[in-house]
């Protein structure tokens, strides 16, 4: 909601969303081969569709191209970063279990790789020197979910479990392997 509250405060101006999906790595590629752009008005307006058309063509051409609206656009956002955060800490779970059972990981990962079921990203558990899901993005994006989570959905005792669990698994592996240390 935030992209709304914004528009309505400065009404003069158009306020538009559109979430970037940036790999801190490769974020001048990511921005020249985008894989998918989303545009969220914060009014169904003829005007505002016609900016966000405007927006929307000022990327790079992409497999898939939508305009949404504000709040589904900031949510697009938000699933991306927690679905990743997500599979990295249960991709480190596995790990752990195959290490226990003497399974090479990379024959799991190789295995992976080719099931078109599967995402090929954020499957390494260990990235970037250390374990867990870290970055400024993952780790905030994932705290202000369960927070929303908590606050939305309060009767969800074991949602909410799971997402603390989540959450408190990710900070140990990051402590333990001292990876973004400085964000913790």
């Amino acid at each position: 909601g935030t992209t709304r509250k914004i528009a309505i405060e400065f009404p003069k101006t158009y306020v538009l969303h559109a979430p970037e999906f940036l790999r801190e790595a490769f974020a001048r590629h990511d921005v020249d081969n985008p894989e998918r752009v989303f545009v969220g008005v914060p009014h169904d307006t003829p005007e505002y569709q016609s900016k966000a058309k405007i927006v929307e063509e000022l990327h790079p051409k992409a497999p898939h191209s939508e305009i949404t609206s504000a709040e589904e656009a900031e949510f697009i956002k938000y699933v991306h970063n927690t679905l990743g955060y997500s599979l990295i800490v249960f991709c480190n779970l596995l790990y752990d279990l195959s290490q226990e059972h003497g399974v090479e990981w990379d024959k799991v990962k190789n295995a992976i790789l080719r099931n078109p079921w599967y995402p090929s990203k954020y499957i390494d558990p260990v990235h970037k020197g250390g374990r867990g899901a870290g970055g400024g993005c993952f780790i905030k994006d994932f705290a202000a979910l369960r927070h929303m989570y908590e606050r939305d959905m309060p009767g969800d005792a074991v949602g909410i479990a799971l997402l603390k669990a989540f959450e408190a698994k990710n900070n140990e592996m990051l402590r333990q392997s001292g990876k973004d240390m400085h964000i913790l």
